[in-house]
């Protein structure tokens, strides 16, 4: 008898057809049997589907309307429904599968950004992996703080692609298990938007930091306040932040930058491709240096 234990942790590399043909057959057989282990690869596939629904957004035209019908409809039956397990377990699939684009588009920027970064790096929020190829070919001792473990599998994999030694653990930005003044670079990419409190993680950067450390971001910013976009990202924030993850849209991340304590805070804005959360900051914050 095949036990439900088993099935669940497979269904997402069932969804990517990353299974043997014995293996999936064993699956899609368990799934007619059983209406638990079915309902929970359908949960999983539709907020897969929620999520990359969000991408084909047209603005302005008849913005709220269609926003309205095809986000409140379903957002709260499937918060509510959807065990917490399964929605990382989603939101992982989705950011290894469905951000190619996204990432193509910032490739460039990416890559000047991360050509100071070097020797002791931590990547708060790696995700699945994206920002590694940047680091191929350098001698660097990287770790990773990552709070969601179904995006661990895909970093390593990645990893191991790129021939990248990680040091990859779980936790959160706003308590890091790292000691004081020992990082040479921090990165946060696309991170800063959903931590629970941004002035903490800010504290707890500058608290590993080396004197004159190096902390590099990109982030998607609020709009400038008073612009029709700035007003969007304040009606949907009560949508946007449950679907996707605990993003906030409308945060206005770089005066937390700037109120932090760095001793520089440098950054350029540009338009991301993502219509909600174009505007951007890229950029880098220095730790103040020790006085001789």
């Amino acid at each position: 008898m095949i036990d439900c234990r088993d099935i669940r942790p497979e269904l997402s590399n069932y969804i990517e057809h990353e299974v043997d043909s014995a293996s999936r057959a064993r699956i899609a057989f368990h799934l007619g049997e059983c209406e638990e282990c079915a309902a929970a690869l359908d949960e999983i596939q539709r907020v897969v589907a929620l999520l990359a629904d969000t991408n084909d957004l047209a603005l302005p035209a008849g913005f709220e309307d269609r926003l309205r019908k095809r986000l409140s409809a379903h957002i709260e039956p499937a918060r509510v429904q959807t065990p917490p397990g399964l929605y990382k377990q989603a939101v992982a699939w989705f950011w290894s599968h469905a951000t190619f684009a996204y990432e193509r588009t910032l490739a460039e920027r990416k890559r000047a950004l991360f050509a100071g970064v070097h020797g002791k790096i931590l990547e708060i929020g790696p995700g699945t992996g994206a920002n590694l190829i940047h680091y191929r070919g350098r001698e660097t001792d990287w770790i990773g703080i990552e709070p969601n473990p179904y995006m661990h599998a895909y970093l390593k994999k990645e990893a191991e692609k790129l021939g990248i030694a990680v040091d990859l653990r779980g936790g959160v930005g706003e308590r890091l298990e790292i000691e004081d003044n020992s990082i040479d670079a921090v990165v946060a990419t696309l991170v800063l938007c959903s931590v629970n409190n941004l002035a903490d993680v800010l504290r707890e950067i500058l608290r590993v930091l080396k004197p004159g450390g190096q902390f590099f971001f990109m982030e998607h910013v609020a709009a400038p306040r008073g612009t029709w976009l700035r007003r969007i990202q304040q009606w949907i924030r009560p949508i946007w932040k449950p679907l996707l993850d605990g993003c906030r849209p409308d945060q206005e991340t770089w005066i937390a930058l700037e109120q932090a304590g760095f001793a520089t805070v440098t950054y350029d804005r540009f338009t991301g491709p993502i219509p909600i959360a174009s505007p951007h900051i890229i950029g880098v914050a220095v730790k103040k240096s020790c006085r001789p």
